[in-house]
């Protein structure tokens, strides 16, 4: 019986090691300057995050599943893309009765899209001359995300980060 418990109380805590190990939400992060499509910009990320290798661009942790690694992408986009804010809500590839975010200002958008808790994805628009830095923040784990509302913020603020230099 006791060697029972014991085994219980190995995987409990095996099982919370796993979650906390999941959970980069809290992790400090650093700005990096890059560029795309001849538009300069600044993004904070998560300073434990590096380029992802081709054919996936933008950038996000090495170590994980790497399909519920949560990611960044940044696009140089034509003005098109996103007349209104309807619009990025569509471009953004979002389902209208999962955004719990979707803000207009100055002609850009800010829009977040959740699934449960399974699901966040993180978009904004920003106004650069003649088109739009795109940024898109994400994770999805059929498993459930770890700290689901920190990790939601966390995204929302890699986007919200995004400046044309």
């Amino acid at each position: 019986m006791r060697n029972v418990l014991y085994a219980m109380l190995v995987l409990a805590a095996c099982g919370k090691s796993k979650q906390a190990a999941d959970d980069w939400s809290k992790t400090a992060t650093k700005t990096i300057d890059a560029s795309t499509g001849g538009v300069t910009f600044s993004i904070a990320l998560p300073e434990t995050w590096e380029p992802r290798k081709p054919p996936d661009e933008g950038w996000g942790p090495v170590t994980g599943d790497q399909f519920k690694r949560p990611y960044a992408t940044v696009s140089n986009v034509s003005v098109d893309f996103a007349s209104s804010l309807e619009s990025a809500i569509s471009a953004a590839g979002a389902k209208p009765e999962q955004v719990v975010r979707k803000e207009a200002k100055d002609g850009n958008y800010a829009i977040t899209e959740v699934h449960e808790q399974k699901m966040i994805r993180a978009t904004t628009f920003k106004k650069v001359g003649g088109s739009y830095l795109w940024c898109t923040a994400a994770q999805a784990n059929d498993d459930g995300i770890a700290s689901f509302d920190a990790t939601k913020i966390a995204l929302v603020n890699i986007c919200d980060s995004l400046a044309a230099k």
